[in-house]
């Protein structure tokens, strides 16, 4: 039997205005092409509970943990 690769799916993540803590958009890293360049909408950020907008631009990737 071969050995299991493990796949890490890297979070796609923003800086919340508010908290200055990066936090998940809800997208993963497969999904940037669907993001577009049309302004995005994060609902109840897990960082502050607030809603914020965003756009690609403000994206980064999420580092391994």
């Amino acid at each position: 039997m071969g050995a299991r690769r493990t796949v890490l799916l890297r979070r796609l993540m923003i800086r919340c205005p508010i908290s200055g803590q990066a936090t998940d958009t809800g997208f993963e890293l497969t999904s940037i092409p669907a993001v577009g360049r049309s302004p995005q909408l994060l609902v109840d950020c897990l960082a502050c509970g607030q809603d914020h907008s965003w756009e690609i631009g403000d994206a980064f990737i999420e580092k391994p943990g």
